[in-house]
């Protein structure tokens, strides 16, 4: 696909190793565009970020899912918050760590880390994400005892409090 014609009430879009053109034309083509976007997923390496307009995420106000699948720069799509984000699924492949911009996303209620076999380390600003009930890490070897854990209630809070000492 090339090109997407303005579609206001698309709420699920996925670009699976592909171009990043087709978002881009449909962020360029109206005031609101992809206002009721609620999931978008992101899969693939070498796409062309830089593409994106700035500050793209802010037009993304009903998103409420991100899943990003082995993509290169994880740190692009945290520079703004997405406003109603709720739920993220990352995979990151090569990458070795996650954004520390992830923890401004206040929203934030259900994060899932799956197969990072190079993360190394979470992000020390988790305590800001009060609204988050449950985290999901699952194959991501180098996190040690913090691998294949769900945290939910008690076990998330004293997780979230060890990372932050």
């Amino acid at each position: 696909m090339t090109c997407l014609p303005p579609f206001p009430n698309v709420e699920e879009f996925e670009l699976c190793e592909s171009t990043l053109k087709p978002l881009k034309e449909a962020l360029d083509t109206s005031a609101a565009p992809l206002s009721k976007l609620k999931l978008l997923k992101i899969q693939g390496r070498n796409l062309e970020f830089d593409s994106l307009p700035s500050k793209f995420q802010q037009n993304l106000t009903s998103l409420e899912y991100l899943k990003l699948v082995n993509v290169d720069k994880l740190e692009f799509w945290f520079k703004d918050c997405f406003p109603s984000l709720k739920k993220i699924m990352i995979s990151l492949g090569p990458s070795t760590t996650i954004p520390d911009k992830i923890c401004d996303i206040l929203s934030l209620q259900h994060t899932e880390i799956i197969g990072c076999h190079y993360l190394n380390s979470l992000p020390r600003g988790m305590s800001r994400l009060n609204n988050l009930v449950e985290l999901n890490i699952w194959d991501c070897p180098l996190l040690g005892r913090y691998n294949c854990k769900c945290f939910k209630g008690e076990d998330l809070h004293k997780f979230i409090m060890s990372r932050t000492k």
